[in-house]
């Protein structure tokens, strides 16, 4: 998803039906994952603890408790040349 490139994440909006009125009823959370990998390379995990924390509390609030995440982690992985984890990834 390369959230972190704005052009890229414009192109990414674009394809999502009514995106800005999701995102304004909070059906749509963009995260950028890049600051929680880095910080996973460092061995700090509480960044994914706040975002867990986070869509519990988005959860607990609606009627619809379903989630969907789509992430850059495979690509961020890649390019670091970590490719066996990227794989694994990618295959989940």
């Amino acid at each position: 998803m390369n959230a972190y490139d704005r052009s890229n994440l414009s192109k990414v909006l674009d394809k999502i039906k009514g995106y800005k009125e999701n995102i304004d009823k909070r059906n749509l959370l963009m995260v950028n994952l890049r600051p929680f990998y880095d910080s996973a390379l460092r061995g700090d995990l509480t960044p994914f603890e706040e975002l867990r924390r986070q869509i519990q509390q988005e959860l607990e609030r609606r009627n619809n408790k379903s989630v969907i995440i789509i992430a850059d982690c495979a690509d961020n992985l890649f390019q670091d040349q970590y490719f066996d984890q990227s794989e694994l990834v990618e295959s989940r």
